[in-house]
């Protein structure tokens, strides 16, 4: 498609050039199988010379695994601190107030620590 030349009103993504990297997959820079911070840095002027006017990274996040025990340890953050406002940490069944699957290794680290502070209140 060629290009059509961009006026002063155009949004500036219709003729930038963006790059997105996902840093894992990029360029390792230590060998490990990994790419790296130093693998980007090194390859930097590769992509300058693209007149790139935006290069977002993709997440760091190791996997989706993670990021849900990151949103179910923040679940059961937001719903003790409401549970103790309201006096009723001790008598909730946590199992009905956060969505913790069964198959999760760390499902029953959770529920002990919310056991552990429904004792303490």
């Amino acid at each position: 498609m060629p290009a059509t030349p961009s006026s002063a009103h155009d949004p500036w993504w219709r003729h930038a050039v963006v790059y997105q990297i996902y840093p894992r997959s990029f360029c390792d820079n230590d060998d490990d199988g990994v790419g790296d911070l130093a693998g980007i840095r090194s390859r930097l002027d590769h992509l300058t010379w693209c007149d790139l006017e935006r290069m977002p990274f993709t997440s760091f996040a190791a996997n989706a695994a993670w990021t849900e025990m990151v949103l179910c340890a923040a679940d059961l953050l937001d719903w003790t601190q409401v549970l103790l406002l309201t006096g009723e940490l001790a008598i909730a069944e946590p199992r009905t107030l956060l969505r913790l699957p069964e198959h999760w290794p760390w499902t029953g680290d959770l529920l002990d620590a919310y056991r552990r502070l429904a004792a303490i209140a």
